[in-house]
């Protein structure tokens, strides 16, 4: 989180937000309202500090906002979900990205850095062992030309088969993409929950 971000939490009296620990709310039931009006606020207050950008998903994930059964794990500083569009020869495709926004590669911090790369790594390993896959491919693009289409750094961790053609043919990587329903999701995000926890 920004020291601006973190300012206007404090001024507006919102510096404590439950952290979600295996995607699942970690406070007593008496508290799920006032949680979820702190972590709107908390959103709003973000939004507020990033001045033109408009609303990111990636933010509503990482605040448990959106559909916070979808993620497969938490920490202070990472967030990991199943990929909303995977190929269907690929399945199993995570999605690594921080809590704190940051648009760009550029823009992470060395904490950070070390961080995501932790979490990227133990990811890897899970989505091998859960997936049975052959090896890892981890992606990150950044900006319009680099590939990059939600402007909050994310790491790609998509297990790979041998013959998947990820990188030949009409539906290579990232042509071959389709929307996975949420049940299909769920299970992928479980299966994470599971293999991490070990």
């Amino acid at each position: 989180m920004s020291n601006r971000c973190r300012a206007s939490l404090v001024t507006a009296g919102l510096m404590w937000i439950p952290i979600l620990r295996d995607g699942l709310d970690s406070s007593p039931p008496h508290f799920a309202l006032l949680t979820a009006t702190l972590r709107r606020k908390a959103l709003e207050a973000r939004w507020a500090n990033n001045r033109g950008m408009s609303r990111c998903v990636f933010c509503e994930i990482a605040l448990g906002t959106t559909d916070p059964a979808l993620v497969a794990y938490r920490d202070e500083h990472t967030v990991v979900i199943p990929c909303l569009t995977q190929r269907p020869q690929n399945l199993g495709h995570m999605l690594v990205l921080p809590v704190a926004h940051v648009p760009f590669i550029y823009d992470v911090t060395p904490v950070l850095a070390a961080a995501l790369m932790t979490t990227v790594s133990r990811v890897a390993r899970a989505v091998k062992q859960s997936t049975s896959a052959d090896g890892i491919v981890v992606r990150q693009n950044n900006e319009r030309h680099g590939g990059q289409d939600v402007f909050h750094v994310h790491f790609h961790v998509v297990p790979r088969f041998e013959n998947d053609r990820f990188n030949e043919g009409d539906d290579r990587y990232p042509f071959g993409l389709v929307e996975i329903a949420r049940d299909e999701r769920l299970r992928q995000a479980e299966r994470m929950r599971s293999v991490l926890r070990r």
